[in-house]
């Protein structure tokens, strides 16, 4: 036999069948009485009246006269069955049935002992049937209901009284309970309080945190049936003289079933946080000066942190390859602290900051590969940027500890930060004019979304949180000298074809043409304007005005509020992405098909300040913290590098990672990967731009003779071989020999071995690899 799906078809079954022993009225006026003495149907007459019914049974009550809710006094249950009422009788089809509270089977059988009342119901068990357990000849409660297997459901359920009790107390929520889900197994009473109560271990923990509130709300079963559940499961009366001290003891230790609401606690320690005050006062007391605190309690996470505090101000001394090290061996030592309610419950900051200060460190202990400036910006932008998000997650949650953790960031960063600025500008001064880099074209269909100060690693972490629901590209470029907003914002205009010589020298701004003005913000808006850009304003927001538009808007406040606060602008940076990416969603929404992110330059962060870097004031006729304009015939003690826009005017640079400005710890102007490779994000929706990008379709060899075919034509972009497919150091020598449009043809050295395995790839005009492709040579 099917077992039915829940407990009332079931129980519309059993009730459907015992009426089968009669001719349901063919012949007279019938019913079927249902004895239930103990009230554990009549609990739950209205949901169970309400069910029946959608299965073909009319329920009725004995009890105090309400029509419409299908209780009355046995009179008129009578006239329900011998008469038609209208709007109370059965309807046609439906077997009557009368529940019958506090009334036994047998004492229908014995009229006299009934109340002369209910008399008048004694004749229908003779003209239709009563319903009862026929095998054990008792009236039915819920548990037997369970077990029986010609009537009921046929269940494994425990025979004990609790058991019964249980499901008694449980049948509201058992009534269209599906039985599937029941476990697959001798079903106990715990099983039943387990569906009054289907989270207990958040009702324990209510109960702990506030034993009064977490009886609010709750029926008089409901609160014994969860009584029950806890003495049977966790082994505590809750309602006898220090249980809840008990239950905080027995939580602390986490033993057994405690382990599992130890755990529950432990995932959201704040939503407990009263719990957690109890355990801390419950932890055992040091007897001595010099004992150490209980592993995992409160005080042993104080402890360690204070431990910690020293360990950090002594590493801060030592030199920077053993600062490194001793950062990597704290951060193994004190990683499992992150993952305790105390680091949840914000006690363990100390903990929470070496994580960011380990990646730190781990990333400062090698220069990053690349001896031009493709081989560094590229390993920059692939390695290096994680090296200074490292520094701003670090200082982003030094929070009171911000002094210590300043002072051993800026030991661990900033020889690196020295090193690798010194080795850039070393490659800018030999590569010449051909480090100049080239205005950007705006394609129609696009919105230039500037963003002022975006340095790349925080575009690194943008790209994340806009890549879940966007096409997006990320690529990067390099920012014109000095890298300042004057001279860098006009570049990544519309306009840039525009910009050219020398405006207003004084402040680095070039020459607009078209005006023959200075490329201020406010020039630089009118030119746009004039050549029909869809200029948009602070927070304005348009679509696109034609299918061909070209749109421009601008949003942040990085270099503002870096000028402004210094190292604390890494508390503000996570702000700042979720700005920049609401202004990129919005645009997206207003009906720009892309939106493309650009930015002016990045700049050097430093706790503590950049090192000071002299140069004579009568040499200088501007100067800021990481560049100066020289006066006419001045011969400068430091280098000097062409301005980009007018190369007969020189400025002054200050060497490695230091500022002309004696304290400054945010600052811009000068050569570093950080202030010149700069971001540039391309978003667009399927089917647009990233479908339509370049790729490698199709490579062939014979022997030393490579045919690559593209997915389309790429103007601009570029085929190499190399041995490493981000190393640019790695090319392998090849001469073009042919092709046109998609294809292209090279000639590789001869001199390389045959299956040497290389890479293919192919790059944008900024030496950023688009398409790669591993092969060996002459691969068939």
């Amino acid at each position: 036999m099917t077992r039915p799906a829940t407990f009332v078809d079931g129980l519309a079954n059993a009730l459907l069948g015992a009426a089968d022993a009669f001719e349901r009225g063919t012949h007279w006026s019938a019913a079927l009485l249902w004895p239930d003495p103990e009230r554990q149907f009549t609990a739950v007459f209205p949901r169970l009246r309400e069910m029946l019914a959608a299965r073909g049974v009319a329920l009725y009550q004995l009890g105090d006269y309400a029509p419409k809710q299908g209780t009355g006094p046995a009179i008129w249950l009578r006239c329900l069955i011998d008469t038609d009422l209208p709007g109370a009788s059965p309807g046609e089809g439906m077997v009557p049935v009368i529940l019958l509270p506090d009334i036994t089977s047998t004492a229908l059988k014995h009229p006299q002992t009934l109340p002369r009342t209910v008399r008048p119901l004694v004749e229908l068990q003779y003209r239709g049937e009563v319903f009862r357990n026929r095998r054990q000849a008792r009236d039915w409660n819920v548990g037997p209901f369970l077990r029986s297997p010609e009537q009921g459901l046929g269940l494994d359920v425990a025979t004990d009284q609790r058991t019964d009790e249980a499901a008694a107390a449980a049948l509201s929520t058992l009534l269209d309970y599906p039985l599937v889900d029941l476990p697959d197994r001798k079903l106990t009473a715990e099983d039943f309080h387990r569906l009054i109560e289907p989270d207990e271990v958040r009702g324990l923990l209510l109960w702990i945190s506030d034993p009064d509130g977490a009886r609010t709300g709750r029926s008089a079963g409901e609160w014994a049936s969860f009584k029950a559940l806890i003495r049977a499961t966790y082994g505590i009366d809750i309602d006898a003289k220090g249980a809840r001290q008990q239950a905080v003891t027995r939580l602390s230790k986490g033993e057994g079933a405690w382990g599992r609401v130890l755990a529950r606690l432990d995932d959201a320690p704040q939503q407990w946080r009263s719990i957690c005050e109890l355990m801390r006062e419950a932890e055992p007391k040091q007897d001595g000066l010099f004992d150490e605190p209980a592993p995992g309690t409160s005080a042993d996470n104080l402890h360690r942190e204070t431990l910690l505090a020293g360990e950090l101000e002594r590493a801060a001394d030592l030199p920077h390859a053993e600062a490194a090290a001793r950062i990597v061996a704290l951060e193994d030592q004190h990683r499992p602290r992150r993952a305790t309610r105390w680091a949840r419950l914000d006690e363990a900051p100390l903990a929470m900051v070496l994580e960011p200060l380990a990646r730190l460190a781990a990333g400062i202990r090698e220069p990053l590969p690349g001896g031009d400036i493709p081989g560094i910006a590229q390993a920059y932008a692939d390695e290096g940027c994680a090296i200074d998000m490292a520094l701003i997650d670090a200082l982003a949650t030094a929070g009171a500890h911000a002094a210590l953790i300043g002072k051993i960031a800026r030991a661990l960063y900033l020889p690196w930060l020295e090193n690798l600025a010194t080795r850039f500008r070393q490659a800018v001064e030999e590569a010449g004019a051909s480090a100049r880099p080239q205005p950007i074209k705006a394609e129609p269909g696009t919105c230039m979304l500037f963003v002022d100060g975006l340095r790349y690693d925080l575009a690194r972490r943008l790209v994340e949180r806009l890549g879940a629901s966007e096409s997006l590209r990320l690529s990067w470029r390099l920012a014109p000298v000095p890298t300042i907003t004057a001279t860098a914002k006009p570049i990544v205009t519309p306009v840039a074809d525009q910009i050219d010589g020398a405006g207003r020298v004084a402040d680095f701004l070039p020459l607009e043409r078209s005006s023959g003005r200075p490329a201020t913000t406010d020039t630089l808006r009118a030119a746009m304007t004039a050549r029909g850009i869809d200029v948009m304003r602070g927070n304005d927001l348009r679509g696109p005005s034609g299918a061909d538009a070209i749109g421009w808007s601008e949003c942040g406040n990085l270099d503002k509020d870096g000028h402004a606060m210094g190292a604390r602008l890494a508390a503000q940076v996570a702000g700042e992405i979720e700005a920049i990416a609401h202004r990129v969603e919005a645009l997206r929404r207003a009906g720009w098909a892309r939106v493309r992110i650009v930015t002016d330059h990045g700049w050097l962060l430093v706790p503590g300040g950049l090192p000071k870097a002299t140069i004579a004031k009568s040499i200088i006729e501007t100067a800021w913290s990481r560049v100066a304009r020289l006066g006419d015939g001045a011969a400068p003690e430091v280098r000097t590098v062409p301005w980009h826009w007018d190369e007969s005017i020189r400025i002054a640079v200050p060497p490695g990672a230091s500022a002309f400005r004696a304290g400054e710890e945010y600052a811009h102007g000068g050569l570093s990967p950080q202030e010149c490779v700069i971001p540039d994000i391309l978003i667009g929706e399927e089917g647009g731009a990233s479908r339509n990008a370049a790729a490698i379709g199709s490579i062939a060899w014979r022997r030393y003779r490579l045919t690559v075919v593209l997915t389309r034509e790429a103007p601009g972009l570029e085929i190499e071989v190399r041995l490493s497919e981000r190393d640019p150091s790695t090319r392998v020598a090849a001469e073009r020999i042919g092709g046109e449009g998609e294809r292209i043809e090279l000639r590789l050295d001869p001199d390389m071995d045959e299956e040497t395995p290389v890479v293919v790839v192919l790059t944008d005009p900024h030496g950023t690899v688009v398409d790669a492709r591993k092969t060996k040579i002459g691969e068939r």
